[in-house]
């Protein structure tokens, strides 16, 4: 997750798919859960997933391939996370369940990655909602 500005689509849509195209499918393992504090009152359930060297190699390549077209947001952190997400802004009175069942419920498995997936936020609106853009494969 890169939350960056464009004025560039165009560019940084075909860079998209052609990373795509290069990189996908791929599959990812599930390592952990992964519990994490999202703001006051509110968690993140997720199932952790291993960065093995082909992917932190397909992360760099998708680094490389759109960097050229965008301009980071100011005092925002690249994020890049291995997760699948269960719950995001979960609210804590569901939160110790809903981890207790993932931890009941965890075994070695692996996680297939068709898609990639861009979404837009628009100045203005709020900050939780956000628009599809395009699936790249």
């Amino acid at each position: 997750v890169t939350a960056f500005r464009t004025l560039h689509l165009p560019e940084v849509e075909r860079a998209l798919g052609d990373w795509a195209k290069l990189h996908l499918p791929s599959q990812f393992e599930v390592s952990d859960v992964l519990a994490r504090v999202a703001g006051q009152q509110q968690y993140i359930a997720a199932w952790a997933l291993v960065e093995d060297d082909e992917l932190a190699e397909a992360r760099e390549s998708l680094l490389e391939m759109v960097s050229p077209h965008i301009e980071p947001v100011p005092n925002v952190p690249t994020a890049f996370h291995m997760r699948v997400t269960v719950g995001d802004r979960m609210p804590a009175g569901q939160y110790p369940r809903v981890i207790a069942e993932m931890q009941r419920e965890l075994e070695p498995l692996v996680w297939d990655a068709e898609d990639l997936a861009l979404f837009a936020w628009t100045v203005g609106t709020p900050l939780n909602v956000w628009r599809s853009v395009n699936t790249y494969r």
